[in-house]
């Protein structure tokens, strides 16, 4: 966690307003990186769930 939250802050620094994108397939993963980004101050993150099928359909963005 601590190599993602550094790669995080070095690119915002190296490219102010930059979006970050990433990718997690397990959901406890997911609930951790999210309390451990709030708790350093980072913005909630978005959460894309569903199945492939299911984000082709109709793509659902919601918070932690």
């Amino acid at each position: 966690m601590a190599k993602i939250v550094e790669t995080l802050w070095q690119v915002r620094q190296e490219e102010k307003g930059a979006k970050i994108i990433m990718f997690c397939q397990w959901e406890r993963i997911l609930k951790f990186m999210a309390q451990t980004l709030a708790k350093l101050g980072e913005p909630t993150p978005l959460v894309l769930r569903g199945s492939m099928s299911q984000h082709s359909m109709c793509l659902l963005v919601e918070p932690i």
